[in-house]
């Protein structure tokens, strides 16, 4: 079942990805915009992300809910952006994660806190952070988001 949904996410990416590419999607700009999109790992290993950009930051949540073991949510605003580069924003983020661990047979689990930074070209977005917490993880703890993101 899980390889399904898996398949499906990359499905769905693809035709996301050839839709932005034939109709030349709109770069996010400073302005209130909402964009909505999908990712891949943190927090909860397939995600949905929805953003809205306010005059001097941007929220975002991301949620994902692969299975009762595998699930997380996390909370970001920017605290610096710069829309006309790749290197688009910074911003605080907190979340929690659960993940089933194959090596060790449980469920381990972690909230944090941390600071990451989105790189972007097109709809495509690479989010790399570095996390502080608590839970069955050392700190600090690298996050990651891939995916593409729409204007909406």
């Amino acid at each position: 079942m899980k390889y399904v949904s898996i398949l499906i996410l990359i499905l769905i990416l693809i035709l996301i990805f050839l839709q932005s590419a034939i109709s030349n999607a709109s770069e996010l700009s400073n302005t209130n915009k909402s964009y909505i999109g999908v990712s891949l790992f943190t927090p909860g290993a397939m995600n949905v992300v929805a953003g809205k950009a306010l005059e001097s930051t941007t929220i975002k949540v991301t949620y994902g809910h692969l299975s009762t073991a595998t699930h997380g949510i996390e909370i970001g605003a920017t605290v610096l952006r710069q829309p006309t580069k790749e290197l688009r924003s910074v911003q605080i983020i907190a979340g929690t994660s659960s993940t089933n661990s194959v090596l060790t047979n449980s469920i381990l689990k972690w909230t944090y806190v941390g600071v990451s930074t989105t790189i972007q070209n097109g709809s495509f977005f690479v989010e790399p952070g570095l996390t502080v917490g608590s839970g069955d993880f050392s700190s600090p703890q690298f996050s990651l988001q891939v995916g593409l993101k729409f204007d909406l």
